[in-house]
């Protein structure tokens, strides 16, 4: 039996083989979905972009883009805080200390919330050209060691800094071949490998 949940407009819970998981009173005895419309509610959102979920408690953490807000609710779809006015964020991951790193992508910053509370532990970066700077930060990835990586879509870069945000290493370039990005979009990391998606047409790869 598939088991999962639906927030808002729209963010749907999963069963085990992929099937979507049909649980809409899980999150109504919460607070109505309300047909899944736009809006700037607990259980709306407006381009919900971004989405990472806490390996150790379940608690998902969304990225409402167009109302410049980060939601986290339980593992169950019960909504929990919401902050960071005017962030633009398309993508977050979760740090093995529980904080969330967002990357802020129209305001060219990487933001580490406190995950209990969402109050703003450190903003990472500026817009620009240099070591440690964005111009359009997509996507982030929080690496064993608690150092992140960071897309830089417009720049076609990937940058690799500490958990403070102290410029470490870039590993990719803008252009063509195996080291290489046209549009680098967002970031993982598995063990000792990184991966990085290329959304440019010509391109398509990971």
């Amino acid at each position: 039996m598939a088991l999962g949940f639906e927030i808002g407009a729209r963010l749907q819970g999963l069963g085990p083989v992929g099937e979507a998981a049909h649980a809409h009173d899980v999150i109504g005895r919460a607070a109505p979905c309300n047909g899944g419309s736009r809006g700037g509610r607990a259980y709306k959102f407006n381009y919900a972009k971004g989405i990472a979920v806490d390996p150790a408690g379940g608690a998902v953490y969304v990225c409402d883009s167009d109302n410049g807000r980060v939601k986290k609710y339980t593992a169950r779809g019960t909504f929990v805080w919401q902050a960071g006015v005017g962030i633009k964020a398309n993508g977050a991951d979760v740090a093995g200390d529980g904080s969330v790193y967002v990357a802020d992508s129209q305001n060219a910053r990487v933001v580490q919330l406190n995950g209990a509370t969402g109050a703003q532990i450190r903003v990472i970066g500026s817009r620009g050209n240099g070591p440690g700077q964005f111009q359009y930060p997509n996507g982030v990835a929080v690496d064993p060691d608690g150092s992140i990586w960071v897309t830089d879509t417009t720049r076609d870069v990937v940058q690799h800094l500490s958990a403070t945000g102290a410029y470490l290493s870039q590993v990719a370039s803008p252009g063509g071949g195996d080291t290489h990005l046209q549009q680098g979009w967002d970031v993982e990391v598995l063990g000792n490998y990184v991966f990085v998606s290329d959304a440019d047409p010509a391109s398509n790869r990971i």
